[in-house]
């Protein structure tokens, strides 16, 4: 899910994730989420990402990397896991935050890919389920709360409302 669907805005992405089994540290687990397209977020070899699931605890880890043209970022769970002391997780749950592009555009189709690298290496990618929901959106700032109404949907992750006027008039201060 997202906290904006606004043009050129802040927007924390949240992630919620359940593996079908314990990913081991053993194993050296990474995620990469993919085609995240069209941010203003510039490449970043360090972004945040503050996981919130209790298997992880509520820890700010500051290996994400970021690649912008792609829309791409790799969390090596394995060095996240060091950082809140557990050898095993299930319940993985994470925010990080991008800039909005300034056009609006539908949710794209959002890759996971899950990697295990120790001893033989082992991948699978699927798509993420997209949030169909209405966003509970904080206009503070950026509209009143009457032109743009929240809808079905916008809670969909980089699904952005395109920037348009609500009220269109042009007058002149005298006839003649």
């Amino acid at each position: 899910s997202q906290s904006s669907p606004f043009p050129c805005d802040d927007n924390t992405i949240t992630v919620t994730l359940t593996s079908t089994m314990p990913l081991l540290y053993s194993c050296a687990p990474q995620i990469t989420l993919s085609n995240l397209i069209d941010t203003a977020t510039v490449d970043v070899s360090d972004m945040t990402i503050t996981f919130l699931s209790a298997d992880m605890a509520t820890l700010s880890y500051t290996g994400g990397s970021w690649t912008q043209s792609t829309g791409t970022l790799h969390i090596n769970i394995s060095d996240a896991m060091m950082q809140a002391g557990t050898d095993r997780v299930r319940d993985i749950s994470f925010t990080f935050d991008l800039m909005n592009p300034e056009r609006g555009q539908a949710g794209p189709a959002i890759a996971l890919d899950g990697e295990i690298e120790n001893h033989n290496a082992y991948s699978w990618t699927q798509l993420m389920n997209q949030d169909a929901t209405t966003a509970n959106l904080d206009y503070t700032g950026k509209a009143d709360g009457t032109i743009v109404a929240p809808a079905a949907g916008d809670a969909a992750t980089l699904y952005i409302i395109a920037a348009s006027f609500a009220v269109r008039a042009i007058s002149t201060s005298t006839p003649y």
